[in-house]
């Protein structure tokens, strides 16, 4: 077991070495298990959604982004290395399909960045939903764990103008660290309407002077846009993204 730990002391020193201050807590210490955190993608609490995990330090160490200048960015390689793992997590890509992520820093702490990720009224008002109601909740040992039916109603445009409506199960976890980790998951026996996909991973890691906020979700629609349409369902959906970002760093600024 010695040299297990000394060899994930090495691991967690070389991504120190590559990876910007700002997502020092990466790989920081867990004060409550006495154990290295380690990468994100190692952490059970994101288990099944590792694929998304592990690109959570790569869009943390991008130049830092504000509340006012922070875009949601398509990630096109990573929905085809996310695309294989679908059915195992309850997911499908039958028609449009996006994987988006973005990361910025806020003037709160982790815990409070978690809460307001978690908070229905904050969700609802940065996604502009039609519809929003918790469908049940519970305290878990060191966060929360809510479920949450969504609505966007009357999308697009003419003749191509939808309903889209979606249950999500959001939970939390504040680290031992101080970091904070906030997972997405689609619940799809839930009547889902011309959703398929809505699943995600967050962290939130102290800085000096509040903290970064690094988010990766993928969705998905059973609405298989036409042609000359597909340009202007990408846009839409960037659009609504990079609005929910920002409206939820507004929340997050205000505590």
């Amino acid at each position: 077991m010695i040299w297990l730990a000394a060899l994930s002391s090495v691991a967690c020193t070389r991504f120190h070495a590559t990876v910007a201050p700002a997502v020092d807590g990466f790989c920081r210490l867990d004060a409550r298990s006495g154990a290295e955190a380690g990468p994100p993608s190692d952490d059970p609490f994101f288990a099944g959604l590792e694929v998304l995990a592990s690109h959570l330090p790569t869009l943390a160490h991008a130049p830092g982004a504000t509340s006012i200048d922070v875009r949601s960015t398509r990630l096109e390689a990573l929905e085809a290395e996310f695309r294989p793992v679908l059915p195992a997590v309850g997911l499908a890509a039958t028609g449009a399909f996006f994987v988006h992520g973005w990361s910025m820093h806020v003037e709160a702490t982790p815990a409070q960045c978690m809460d307001v990720m978690l908070d229905l009224a904050a969700e609802k008002a940065a996604l502009s939903a039609d519809e929003a109601e918790v469908r049940g909740e519970r305290a878990t040992r060191d966060g929360v764990h809510r479920v949450v039916r969504l609505g966007l109603l009357d999308m697009g445009e003419s003749f191509f103008k939808f309903d889209f409506r979606w249950t999500i199960a959001m939970t939390s976890r504040l680290r031992g660290d101080g970091a904070a980790l906030v997972r997405y998951d689609f619940v799809r026996d839930d009547r889902p309407q011309r959703v398929s996909a809505f699943s995600g991973v967050a962290m939130v890691v102290p800085e000096a002077t509040g903290s970064r906020v690094t988010e990766i979700v993928a969705v998905g629609s059973t609405v298989n846009p036409p042609f000359f349409l597909k340009s202007k369902i990408r846009t839409t959906v960037e659009d609504i993204l990079t609005k929910r970002a920002r409206r939820l760093a507004e929340r997050m600024n205000a505590h």
